[in-house]
């Protein structure tokens, strides 16, 4: 019988959502996108319906530990 335990531990985030979409799965994502110098202040507003793909690409963020950020908030 195979163990379904990980279910849980599925990745939340992915690469295609948007900030927006991902924000409301979690409100702290603005955190951790601030962490990385994202959309912090004023003069670096980003797009909220731009995909974390491409706002990583835009912001020179490695999309690997963005993701890996975002789904530790689990």
């Amino acid at each position: 019988m195979a163990h379904h335990t990980h279910s849980q531990t599925a990745v939340r985030f992915n690469e295609e959502m948007t900030i927006s979409e991902a924000k409301e799965i979690d409100p702290r994502v603005g955190q951790i996108l601030a962490y990385f110098h994202i959309g912090a202040c004023h003069h670096c507003q980003v797009d909220e319906n731009l995909s974390l793909k491409r706002v990583c690409e835009d912001f020179g963020v490695p999309k690997d530990l963005l993701l890996k950020a975002l789904n530790s908030l689990a």
